[in-house]
């Protein structure tokens, strides 16, 4: 039930007694007949949907009538805690108390940190975790190789990072308190700007490669892969 108009969708459901159901986040809202229907099994995939407990969402997907209750999810915690206890709130309503209570809890934690450990003890019994590391489950993934490679800046990097240090310690002696705190996280995005390319910082678009040593440091990296036939997914802040 994805990508038709909400009226087609209702009729399609009422007219089929699927064994499964298989529908969207957005749909669930959308479809009243959801609600109507007492499952047998509701079962979320990337969970991290409903982690924020106030949203639309999250309600209509834990208004769903169902005898039993499943979710898939990489990530139970993205922000903080309150995502952990929206989750075990559609799995099991009650287990860490009302959300209130549950942030009262969490505030206490930095006070009494013992308190993590008796929060792991009441929701380890209601989670299968399955790891990369393990064989039994996953046979045929390769192990993780991790290789760090030092790049030396360019003649032109080294200038400008060095001419940034130097107008930055100047401008340092004159604030302080938030004005010079600020002006240090600034100063940290110029540098990784000036790192990736002096293109980047400079703002202007020929982004030669023999203007950066990460830039030449990659060419060569891609150049060999593409002579392989393999494939390359690079991860990157400053595009």
């Amino acid at each position: 039930m994805h990508g038709k108009p909400v009226s087609q969708s209702e009729k399609e459901f009422h007219e089929n007694d699927a064994f499964l159901t298989i529908t969207t986040y957005g749909m669930a809202i959308k479809l009243k007949t959801l609600k109507e229907k007492i499952w047998d099994c509701l079962i979320l995939d990337e969970a991290q949907a409903i982690k924020n407990p106030i949203t639309k969402q999250t309600k209509a997907i834990k208004s769903l009538h169902t005898n039993m209750r499943i979710i898939m999810t990489g990530t139970p915690i993205e922000n903080d805690l309150s995502n952990l206890w929206s989750l075990f709130d559609f799995l099991n309503k009650g287990l860490l108390g009302n959300y209130q209570e549950f942030k009262a809890f969490a505030k206490r934690l930095d006070e009494n940190p013992q308190g993590y450990q008796k929060l792991k003890m009441m929701i380890s019994p209601f989670i299968l975790r399955r790891l990369k590391t393990d064989k039994t489950i996953i046979q045929d993934l390769p192990e993780k190789i991790e290789v760090e490679d030092y790049v030396t800046l360019s003649k032109q990097q080294t200038a400008l990072y060095r001419n940034y240090i130097d107008n930055l310690e100047m401008k340092l002696n004159e604030l302080d308190g938030i004005e010079r705190k600020g002006l240090i996280l600034a100063a940290l995005s110029k540098l990784k700007q000036i790192c990736n390319h002096p293109d980047q910082y400079l703002g202007e678009q020929a982004y030669l490669a023999k203007h950066s040593g990460k830039f030449e440091a990659l060419k060569n990296i891609c150049e060999t892969i593409y002579e392989k036939r393999e494939r390359v997914l690079i991860f990157t802040q400053y595009k």
